[in-house]
């Protein structure tokens, strides 16, 4: 045996070593794999979970699994399942529907057309028709009524001489608005067309006009500030409510005010908006400052001597609020308030540039 033969000898015996150690690598790095898979699945679900806490179940609806129920086009056509059909929007066709709507809650008004009593004769004998049932049909009509109330208040004045009131009259109809000439339901409904259905006042004053009631925008303007300071105790405790939130969604965003105010220079102002569970606090501020929103989490906002906001250590009376916003300065500083946490929105993250959550 020469010596060419025993160097391929060794060779195979390299390799053969070199092989089985590589298996024994791959078996650890396998183990290794399906653990770290087993940690990222349960991660994820975590992830997951938090998520649904913090901002609620998706409004998209889940697509159907397949073998819920839903069958193919292909399925249909004698083709492979393996294309679902895709399910338009609305009663899908040859389905059973729901039926028409209950409307018996709605005030309603008979009306009978009946045959006029010379035609219910026969023709050609003259014998009378007999009452045979009836055929009823339903119609939902849509009535809008502007009238004027007119209040008289008659006087009465005294027919003796007994040290007594010498005219009787009824006390004044009161009213929301002194010297106002709407009603209350008239505000409500108003309050209702502006800030529930979000009607502009150019629009409400266009409705009113077309149902014979002409009024000036600035007659409407000085109504709703009216009704501000009506619905001011009320604002303030849904401002209460807001504030003591366990989580709380918070941005602002640029409001032009055109009012000229001393100390600002511009008409640049900041609608800051808090949503919380089950309220939601608008506020119009000159700044965009951390003030703002220590004010609404009840911080109280003295300021030392060179006009510096000094944020506590802690939220008063041991609470805890969760804010949801983006990287913007003023909510990284509060999180070094004990109390509060914070959650970013990370759909801001390439415009801060940072490369960890804080």
């Amino acid at each position: 045996m020469g010596s060419g033969d025993l160097g391929g000898a060794g060779d195979v015996e390299f390799w053969r070593a070199e092989a089985e150690r590589l298996a024994a690598d791959n078996v650890v790095l396998q183990t290794r794999i399906a653990e770290l898979e087993g940690q990222v699945g349960a991660l994820t679900e975590k992830v997951s979970v938090l998520a649904r806490m913090a901002f609620g179940t998706s409004e998209k609806a889940a697509k159907p699994a397949p073998g819920d129920g839903e069958v193919g086009e292909g399925e249909r056509a004698g083709e492979s399942p393996a294309a679902p059909r895709k399910r338009g929007r609305g009663q899908p066709k040859g389905s059973r529907g729901h039926g028409r709507r209950d409307y018996s809650h709605l005030p309603a008004r008979e009306e009978i057309h009946d045959v006029p009593v010379g035609e219910r004769v026969c023709p050609c004998c003259g014998a009378d028709y007999a009452p045979f049932g009836e055929e009823t049909c339903e119609q939902i009509d849509w009535q809008v009524q502007l009238i004027r109330i007119v209040h008289r208040r008659p006087r009465y004045r005294r027919t003796c001489r007994c040290p007594v009131r010498g005219v009787l009259v009824a006390p004044p109809v009161p009213k929301a608005i002194g010297k106002g000439r709407f009603t209350t339901g008239f505000l409500a409904r108003l309050l209702v067309e502006k800030f529930v259905l979000g009607r502009p006042v150019h629009r409400i004053v266009a409705a009113l006009a077309h149902d014979g009631l002409d009024l000036a925008e600035g007659t409407l303007a000085g109504v709703f500030a009216a009704c501000s300071a009506l619905l001011a105790p009320l604002a303030g405790l849904v401002t209460e409510r807001n504030a003591t939130a366990a989580h709380l969604h918070v941005d602002e965003t640029s409001w032009q005010v055109f009012a000229a105010v001393q100390g600002k220079d511009s008409h640049r102002w900041w609608c800051w908006v808090f949503v919380g569970p089950d309220t939601t606090v608008f506020r119009i501020a000159p700044s965009r400052s951390t003030k703002v929103l220590a004010q609404q989490l009840g911080i109280d906002t003295d300021t030392d001597d060179t006009n510096t906001l000094t944020l506590p250590d802690a939220l008063p009376g041991g609470r805890q609020v969760l804010l949801s916003s983006d990287f913007y300065a003023v909510y990284q500083s509060m999180g070094r308030v004990d109390g509060i946490d914070t959650l970013w929105c990370w759909a801001h993250y390439p415009d801060v540039g940072i490369t960890h959550r804080p």
